[in-house]
């Protein structure tokens, strides 16, 4: 006598013979569905992945903004050129133009195709509070100044500007 696969089946029972497909139907949905999910996560981490990579040329940007001014700042000849080419009486007086305006390109050494641009401005001059040199009262002056710096990486269109102000003391006049 032959061994049967189906040992366990009595004898009389039947195998059915029409399957409907039910188990094939809930497979194939929830490949779908999960599909589904995998594409939209997929989607999302590139969104965020893009939005850290804007955040990151953001402040890159901003920060070579700054390290421009304060490179600009540091040179004594910027500022010594700013007041040598100002209208000083004029300036003393309240007329400020943009003819006394130092102009700088900044290298900060990036290979990442970033320009840093620099503008400072003699904007007057004033008693040097807190500096004396002898009795009576102060023999310095704090020459004051503006100065806008700007930083751009054109490949990702990121740009940054920065405003601030500086003052350089020396004796007086």
């Amino acid at each position: 006598m032959k061994s049967h696969p189906y040992r366990f089946l009595t004898a009389g029972a039947r195998l059915p013979t029409t399957q409907s497909g039910g188990a094939l139907l809930v497979a194939l949905i929830l490949i779908f569905m999960l599909s589904l999910l995998g594409i939209a996560s997929m989607r999302g981490s590139t969104l965020e992945r893009q939005m850290a990579s804007n955040s990151i040329q953001t402040a890159t940007t901003f920060q070579a903004a700054e390290s421009a001014s304060e490179m600009a700042i540091n040179n004594e000849r910027n500022l010594t050129n700013a007041i040598n080419i100002a209208d000083v009486e004029a300036v003393n007086s309240g007329n400020i133009d943009d003819s006394g305006t130092v102009k700088v390109d900044i290298d900060l050494k990036q290979s990442i195709g970033m320009k840093s641009k620099v503008e400072l401005q003699y904007v007057g001059d004033g008693p040097a509070y807190g500096y004396s040199a002898g009795l009576g009262g102060s023999n310095f002056v704090a020459y004051r100044f503006e100065i806008r710096a700007s930083a751009e990486v054109a490949a990702v269109r990121s740009r940054a500007f920065v405003t601030q102000g500086a003052y350089r003391v020396a004796p007086g006049r």
